[in-house]
């Protein structure tokens, strides 16, 4: 059963407009139609076009999760000089116990006020980032709205 190979192919690439694309063009370079078979010999190749994007979305991925890393440790940092200025500590503790001594510091020179705006920053560059925004613009923003007297 051939069935419609374009449908297949759009799933398999997620509907990828440009791998579907680069197949079509393999498949006329190589004198394929659409619903012909790739022969055993080109196999290799036809598979390695969806291979490179797949490698490529993988990359963007581990790229996006480091990048959210970051946010959620300076998003911790702040939340942590929150709880130290509210007297919280007892009730629900810091996140980051090895850097007390800092966090403290900032939390002397910092108002509730400026610990929440640094707060929505990060939220902003979040979203930002969710937005396809580029990632250096994105965090070089962020850093110039975290530093003291800034905002």
């Amino acid at each position: 059963m051939h069935g419609d190979g374009r449908h297949v192919r759009a799933c398999r690439h997620g509907g990828d407009g440009q791998t579907a694309a680069a197949e079509a063009d393999f498949r006329r370079i190589n004198g394929l139609g659409e619903q012909d078979r790739i022969p055993p010999k080109l196999r290799g190749a036809y598979n390695a076009i969806a291979k490179k994007d797949e490698i490529k979305r993988r990359a963007t991925r581990r790229s996006r999760d480091v990048l959210d890393r970051a946010l959620n440790s300076a998003a911790s940092i702040y939340r942590d000089i929150a709880v130290l200025q509210n007297n919280a500590e007892d009730a629900v503790g810091l996140i980051n116990m090895e850097n007390r001594t800092a966090i403290a510091e900032l939390s002397a020179r910092l108002s509730r006020q400026e610990v929440v705006d640094r707060l929505e920053a990060i939220t902003v560059a979040r979203k930002r980032l969710l937005g396809n925004g580029n990632p250096m613009l994105v965090f070089e923003a962020l850093f110039c709205a975290l530093i003291p007297g800034r905002l």
